[in-house]
C-alpha cells in the first residue's frame, strides 16, 4: 500500500471514530441536558478550564516528542512512560492544591469534589502514553479508533446514569478514572511485547532540552481554548457559562475530534517525509484541502439544524445556546482545518516558529474575548472565537506553507470553496425545511436539513471539485465494500 493510500485508510478509519464518537457525543449531550441544569454545566465547565490550563502549563507532549525518534524508538519508551507519570502525577498534586481556591472563586463546593476527582484520573491517563505511542508509530490507527470510539461511548452511558440517579454536576466526571483504567489496561494489553521501561534519567535532558518551545506552544494553545469559558466565568453567572459550555461542547464535538484524529494521523507520516520537504508540505496540504471538504459540511448542517433540535427537544430552556451553538459551529470549523499545519510543523521539529505564530494570536484572542465578554456576555463571546478564527487561521496556515510558494488565493481557497458549497446546501436545506406547513414539526424539519444540505452538497462537490469527491468516495466505498 502506497504512503498515500495509508494516510487515506487510516483517515477513513479516524473518520468513521469522529462519526461514532459525534453520535455518542450528541445523544448524551442531549439526554444529559434534558436532565441537568445550565447551572451544572456551567459548573463542569469552569472546573475543566482549571484543569486544561494546569495541564498545559505541566505536561509535555511526549508522544509527539518520541515520535520524533521513530527509528530508536525502543531506547525512549521507558523515559516516556516514567516522564509521562510523573507530570501527570505533579498536575494532579497542583490541582488538588488549587481546589481550594477555585471553590471559593466560583463560590461553588461542587468544583471542588470536581476538581479533587479529575486529578485523580491524570496519573491513570498518564499510563496510556506509551502504548499509544507506540501504535501510532506502527500507524494501527484502526486499533485506536476502536478504543476511542469505545471509551466515548462508555463514558457517554456512565454520565448518562449518574445523572439519572441525581449526580449532577459530578455525573460528568464520577466515569473518568474509571474509563482511564480500562483504556491503559487495554492499551497495554495489544502491546504486551517485552520492553525496556526502565526511566533512564539520563537521557531525560535529551528529551527535555528540546520540548522548551513544543511545552510553551500546547500551553498557550490551551489557553486558547479555555481562555472564553475563564473570561465569561468573571463577567457572566454559571448558568451563562453553563449555556455556553452546552452550546460549544454540541459545536465542537464533531469538528474538533475529527481534525485531532486526523492530525495525530498524519504526523508519523509527515516525519516520514522529513527528508523530502516539497513533498511533505505538499502532502499536508492536500490533507488540509481534503479535512476542510469534510468538515464544513458538518459545521453548516448543524448550525442550520441547531435551531429546529433545540426547539424540539428543551422548548425554552435551552433556547439562548441556538445562536451560540450556530456562531461557533462555523468559527471552529476555521480553526479544525488549521490542525493539519501545525502538524505539519511539528514534523520538521519547528516548534520555536509555531510558538511565534501562537504567541502573536494569544493577546488577540483574549482581547476579543473580554471585549465581546463584557458588552454582549456569552452571545458576544461566542462572535469573538468566531471572528478569531475566521481572521487568524488562514494566515497561519498562509505562512506555514510560505516555503511552497502558495499564494493567500490558494489558501483561501481551502477555506472558501468548501465553505460556499456547504454554505449553499445548508441553505437549500433550510428552504425546503421550511416551504411547507406539513413539515413544520421540529424533528420533521431537521431531517429535511440533513437529507437535503447532504444531498445537495455531494451533487455540488462532485460538479465543483470532481477531483476530491472521485477520491473521497473511491477510499470510502473501498472500505465499506471490505
Amino acid at each position: 500500500m502506497t504512503q498515500k493510500r495509508t494516510a487515506i485508510y487510516n483517515f477513513v478509519w479516524m473518520l468513521g471514530q469522529a462519526l461514532a464518537g459525534r453520535a455518542s457525543g450528541l445523544i448524551s449531550q442531549l439526554v444529559l441536558a434534558a436532565i441537568l441544569s445550565p447551572s451544572d454545566f456551567g459548573i463542569i465547565g469552569l472546573a475543566y478550564t482549571i484543569t486544561n490550563i494546569v495541564s498545559s502549563v505541566l505536561n509535555v507532549a511526549v508522544d509527539d516528542i518520541i515520535l520524533q525518534r521513530k527509528q530508536s524508538l525502543h531506547l525512549w519508551l521507558g523515559p516516556a512512560l516514567w516522564i509521562s507519570l510523573s507530570l501527570s502525577s505533579l498536575t494532579a498534586i497542583v490541582v488538588l492544591a488549587f481546589s481550594p481556591f477555585a471553590a471559593s472563586f466560583f463560590d461553588s463546593r461542587e468544583i471542588l469534589v470536581i476538581l479533587i476527582v479529575l486529578s485523580v484520573s491524570m496519573p491513570i491517563n498518564g499510563l496510556a502514553t506509551v502504548p499509544n505511542i507506540i501504535l501510532r508509530s506502527k500507524t494501527n490507527y484502526k486499533f485506536i479508533a476502536l478504543v476511542g470510539t469505545s471509551e466515548v461511548m462508555s463514558l457517554a452511558v456512565m454520565t448518562i446514569s449518574f445523572a439519572y440517579i441525581g449526580a449532577g454536576a459530578y455525573s460528568f466526571v464520577f466515569p473518568v478514572p474509571i474509563i482511564a483504567a480500562f483504556k491503559s489496561a487495554i492499551l497495554w494489553y495489544k502491546v504486551r511485547d517485552s520492553f525496556d521501561l526502565r526511566p533512564h534519567r539520563k537521557r531525560w535532558k535529551y528529551l527535555f532540552g528540546k520540548t522548551t518551545a513544543l511545552f510553551s506552544t500546547k500551553a498557550l494553545i490551551s489557553f486558547i481554548s479555555q481562555g472564553d469559558y475563564l473570561i465569561l466565568g468573571v463577567f457572566a453567572s454559571k448558568e451563562v457559562v453553563g449555556g455556553y459550555y452546552f452550546a460549544y461542547r454540541l459545536a465542537a464535538q464533531p469538528l474538533l475530534m475529527l481534525a485531532s484524529n486526523i492530525s495525530s494521523v498524519l504526523l508519523p507520516e509527515l516525519i516520514n517525509l522529513k527528508s523530502d520537504e516539497t513533498r511533505q508540505n505538499s502532502y499536508a496540504f492536500h490533507a488540509s484541502l481534503l479535512l476542510s471538504y469534510s468538515i464544513m459540511p458538518v459545521a453548516f448542517i448543524q448550525a442550520a439544524a441547531a435551531e429546529p433540535l433545540i426547539s424540539a427537544l428543551f422548548q425554552k430552556k435551552w433556547l439562548m445556546s441556538v445562536p451560540i451553538i450556530q456562531i461557533l459551529s462555523i468559527g471552529l470549523a476555521f480553526d479544525a482545518i488549521s490542525w493539519i499545519a501545525g502538524s505539519l510543523l511539528s514534523s520538521k521539529g519547528k516548534f520555536s516558529l509555531l510558538l511565534i505564530y501562537i504567541s502573536f494570536q494569544v493577546p488577540v484572542f483574549f482581547i476579543f474575548v473580554s471585549v465581546g465578554a463584557y458588552f454582549y456576555s456569552a452571545l458576544g463571546v461566542a462572535w469573538a472565537v468566531f471572528a478569531f478564527y475566521v481572521l487568524t487561521q488562514p494566515i497561519f496556515i498562509w505562512r506555514v506553507y510560505a516555503s511552497s510558494n502558495l499564494g493567500f488565493s490558494e489558501v483561501a481557497a481551502v477555506y472558501l470553496k468548501p465553505a460556499m458549497i456547504a454554505g449553499v446546501s445548508s441553505g437549500i436545506g433550510i428552504l425546503i425545511s421550511r416551504s411547507s406547513e406539513l413539515i413544520n414539526r421540529p424533528l420533521i424539519q431537521i431531517i429535511f436539513i440533513l437529507v437535503t444540505s447532504s444531498v445537495v452538497y455531494l451533487c455540488l462537490l462532485r460538479f465543483v471539485s470532481p477531483k476530491v469527491w472521485n477520491e473521497l468516495s473511491a477510499q470510502i466505498f473501498s472500505r465499506l465494500r471490505r
